[in-house]
């Protein structure tokens, strides 16, 4: 495999840049794609954005399962279009690494609560605030859970930055009691109702998905203007 191969941060650039270069001609498609990984972590790299995009359509193409080492790169181009305000975009990539998440470990891992992380900031920053504090409580409940696998990914500074950001918004968005998880809470908040007593009216415009209360499990996503009467009345409540 290209990662035993790798010695310097020089060489490593070199070698990753020779194969991606040369990939026409390898036949070993794991090879490929590791060294895309690999090359994609690195700083400096000219036309990131376009390595990755080749990254992903080989990822869609043999429907590869994703390490915890491809899911940083993901988590590294969330950043880049959060950073660049291209919120869709980080989204895309957001909806589509929860998805392939649930074929990686089972074991919680910090790149899990990242993950939850940019998608709650996202949500935030796109006024869909109750999604956001759903994401925010699930990053939370990784960050507190002790049997969480942090491989240096994030040192204590910046987990607690996380953190902080993460109660902050769900702090703006629910009131009454709350109930703070911590490292010495055995529970890890799956229920975000069981941490949050009385959520604040989501504004009209607020996208809120919600679950019909008729035995039929129907869910629905859109404005809160357009489920308020069905809230109100009891037939369905908002879910995230």
């Amino acid at each position: 495999m290209a990662k035993s191969l790798l010695n310097g941060p020089e060489f490593q650039f070199d070698l990753l840049s020779k194969i991606l270069e040369n990939k026409e001609g390898i036949v070993d498609t794991e090879l490929i794609l590791e060294s895309y990984c690999q090359f994609l972590l690195l700083e400096g790299i000219k036309e990131p954005e376009v390595v990755f995009d080749e990254y992903l359509t080989l990822i869609k193409k043999f429907n590869k399962t994703l390490t915890q080492e491809d899911a940083l790169v993901f988590i590294k181009f969330i950043n880049i279009h959060f950073s660049n305000e291209k919120y869709n975009l980080a989204l895309t990539l957001c909806n589509f690494l929860e998805n392939k998440i649930v074929k990686m470990s089972d074991i919680p891992s910090i790149e899990y609560a990242l993950l939850y992380y940019w998608k709650a900031n996202i949500l935030n920053y796109t006024n869909r605030k109750h999604q956001s504090a759903f994401y925010a409580n699930k990053a939370l409940s990784i960050l507190h859970n002790p049997n969480a696998v942090n491989a240096n990914v994030v040192n204590a500074s910046g987990l607690q930055r996380v953190k902080g950001e993460m109660q902050s918004i769900i702090n703006a968005t629910y009131s009454n009691k709350y109930f703070a998880i911590n490292e010495n809470n055995s529970d890890t908040g799956n229920n975000l109702q069981s941490y949050y007593e009385k959520p604040n009216e989501p504004r009209r415009s607020e996208i809120v998905k919600v679950k019909y209360l008729n035995g039929k499990n129907i869910v629905k996503t859109g404005k809160y203007k357009f489920f308020e009467k069905d809230i109100k009345s009891g037939k369905c409540k908002i879910v995230s």
